[in-house]
């Protein structure tokens, strides 16, 4: 309680005496405070603030300790390409720094934004410079910190990447060497919950976790152990108990902005609904469309054009030490094999100038067949489309006896993937193929739009897709 109350204060004299330039230490003890009480929109401001001040008298420590902690600040906000700005920025600088504490911290946060955008070798490349300057660190505290986080991170990508012995390695390395460490147990509890089996052993872990985010202010460290919580009562198929824990983990990630976390709890609170001892699809849908609203909301297509992006980055890098020492030698290979081919080609120009021009007449005769070809065929498929659409628009009983023979192919791939569809489910998936929205199925079918997504969600759950597959895209790319 001293220690709130201390951090408190320095939070006010800090907004007092803004001209005021802070330490390493004083600096991280006021993020902390901001990061613990989930403000992030104010620790960012503060760390803008205090950067500019760093830069206007030269303190290059506080220009890198700023920039790592909005790239952390950045990531967390699922702004990646800010993340990476700042990182890079506090990298410019890092020859400069002789303290290992922002070194590693540095390194572990381009750990974690590799982790983020699916780059688990990098990351771990990352990690592992980490762990090197973490070593020097010489407060023990800070020390273990800085091992605990890096480890953490490595655990996650062996697992990501199937390297199952090394994730249990980092697993009893870091019950052994952080007992205090909260998500130590969270993360051993979850791997058990996964698998559905030792769900006592699971309990166990959560029990151990518990104590050490009770009470105090590490609003993240609480959201992950109570949505833990809630997964391991799911998985009991008690519904009821889960849901007061993954609510207390919602009221959290919301407060803290972290639209990934976030979502997941919004897609865990809708199963904890299906569960057997609840069963309200009714609140299951609904939370199941939160989730749904917020998934389509991140865009998962820039975070992969971003991981291609420093993936390719981070490779050549690698790769242009190689290049400089042996680029002379692939030159004059290239010279010498040119010189070879050039002898060759002239050679054989005259002789093969005839067959060439042969076989260019010929291609252009086969060219124009296959454009009459497809000519025709695509005109045969256009009366057969617009002769289907008819028959739906008319609600035809022969409509799907029709579209089976249209479509052959796709019909053959649905019954392949789930045999267990009925007529209605393939009518159902025939109006997605032909590209019908929910308006036009609800007004050919005689039904309300509602009901359409309804139907929608329970034919996913049938062919048993992924929440994160989207049913549409799902159908048109079979």
């Amino acid at each position: 309680m001293l220690k709130k109350i201390v951090l408190s204060v320095v939070i006010l004299l800090s907004l007092q005496y803004k001209s005021q330039l802070y330490s390493v230490d004083e600096l991280d003890s006021i993020n902390n405070l901001y990061w613990d009480r989930g403000e992030v929109a104010a620790f960012v401001k503060f760390n803008l603030e205090m950067q500019k001040k760093y830069k206007d008298a030269n303190n290059i420590d506080g220009v890198v300790n700023t920039s790592i902690g909005l790239g952390g600040a950045f990531t967390h906000l699922n702004r990646q390409k800010e993340a990476l700005e700042y990182l890079d920025k506090a990298k410019e600088n890092i020859g400069n720094v002789t303290n290992p504490l922002l070194i590693s911290r540095l390194y572990n946060q381009y750990g974690e934004l590799y982790t983020l955008s699916d780059l688990y070798k990098e990351s771990n490349k990352s990690l592992d410079k980490a762990i090197e300057y973490a070593k020097k660190i010489n407060d023990k505290k800070k020390k273990d910190k800085r091992l605990s986080i890096a480890n953490l991170w490595k655990w996650y990508n062996f697992n990501q990447m199937g390297m199952i012995d090394s994730a249990y390695a980092i697993q009893r390395r870091s019950l052994q060497n952080f007992p205090d460490n909260p998500l130590v147990y969270e993360k051993i509890a979850s791997e058990y919950i996964s698998t559905k089996k030792h769900l006592d052993s699971a309990e166990y872990y959560l029990n151990k976790a518990l104590p050490l985010v009770s009470g105090t202010t590490a609003f993240y460290n609480k959201g992950l152990v109570n949505a833990t919580f809630g997964d391991l009562f799911v998985a009991k198929g008690e519904g009821d108990k889960a849901l007061p824990y993954y609510f207390q983990s919602l009221d959290i990630f919301k407060k803290t902005k972290n639209k990934f976390v976030e979502k997941e709890i919004y897609n865990r609170i809708s199963k904890a609904y299906q569960t057997k001892n609840l069963n309200d699809s009714t609140k299951a849908e609904y939370y199941y469309k939160k989730y749904s609203y917020l998934n389509d909301s991140i865009s998962m297509n820039e975070k992969k054009v971003l991981g291609a992006i420093v993936e390719k980055l981070v490779q050549e890098k690698e790769d242009e030490q190689e290049h400089k020492t042996i680029l002379y030698t692939v030159i004059s290979a290239i010279v010498v094999l040119s010189l070879i081919l050039l002898f060759f080609i002239r050679k054989a120009y005259l002789k093969n100038q005839q067959k060439k021009d042969r076989i260019i007449r010929e291609k252009a005769l086969k060219i124009e067949e296959k454009e009459q070809e497809a000519d025709e065929l695509k005109r045969k498929v256009n009366d057969s489309f617009e002769e289907v659409m008819q028959l739906v628009k008319t609600n035809d009983p022969f409509f799907l006896t029709r579209f089976k023979e249209v479509y052959p192919e796709f019909y053959q791939k649905l019954i392949n993937h789930q045999p267990n569809l009925t007529e209605h489910d393939i009518k159902f998936c025939a109006y997605i193929r032909l590209n019908l929205n929910s308006k036009e199925i609800a007004q050919y079918d005689n039904i309300a739009i509602r009901s359409v997504e309804s139907k929608k969600y329970r034919l996913k759950k049938k062919l048993e897709l992924s929440t994160e597959t989207d049913l549409t895209k799902w159908i048109l790319e079979l």
